[in-house]
């Protein structure tokens, strides 16, 4: 089985440590070039949020490549199946629906958070406090712009996938990705 599967996790992984140097160097540059007060320190924090982000995701993506890794070099599948296109059709629409409303409900707390976040620095801060709100609701544009985007990218990549899953004793293989069965905040006992 092995070289037969790619592990696109490492891929993603790596991605995540060059958003990581890319939104630290925007930290960085925010506050050693921008007035803090006229915008620096927002765009500042939004930079270092989405910089801590993407260490966390780099973390979540190197534990899943490993795992994958693992199972595609296993010798011990408990189980391998291939599935009908249609089914696969069917749980990937099932799963972009759901993919959508978890979008749309998290942009609306998130959204909602820096839009009035946003109206407190337009309205009640005299010195940059438009600049500051301007910025966050540019950043909340963007995050309504990629909540739309990523469910239709995750729908593009399920209905390409392999028609295959694969289960062994670190986790799943699906649709192309690794589920494992011991990860941050999720742990299973046994496998059987």
């Amino acid at each position: 089985m092995e070289g037969l599967i790619e592990n696109p996790e490492w891929k993603r992984m790596y991605s995540s440590l060059i958003s990581v140097v890319v939104f630290g160097l925007v930290c960085v540059g925010a506050l050693g070039f921008m007035d803090g007060m006229s915008g620096g320190y927002a765009v500042a924090f939004v930079a270092f949020f989405l910089m801590t982000t993407g260490i966390a995701v780099a973390g979540l993506f190197f534990h899943r490549a490993r795992v994958m890794d693992a199972i595609i070099t296993s010798h011990q599948l408990f189980a391998y199946w291939t599935y009908p296109a249609e089914t696969a059709r069917q749980n990937a629409l099932r799963e972009y629906s759901d993919y959508q409303d978890q979008n749309r409900a998290l942009f609306i707390l998130i959204g909602g958070m820096l839009g009035a976040v946003a109206v407190f620095f337009m309205l009640f801060i005299e010195e940059g406090g438009l600049e500051t709100g301007v910025i966050l609701i540019a950043f909340a544009i963007v995050l309504f712009i990629v909540s739309r985007i990523a469910p239709k990218i995750q729908l593009n990549h399920a209905l390409k996938a392999p028609l295959e899953a694969f289960i062994a004793h670190k986790g799943i293989i699906y649709e192309g990705t690794v589920y494992p069965f011991h990860s941050f905040m999720m742990t299973m006992d046994g496998v059987s």
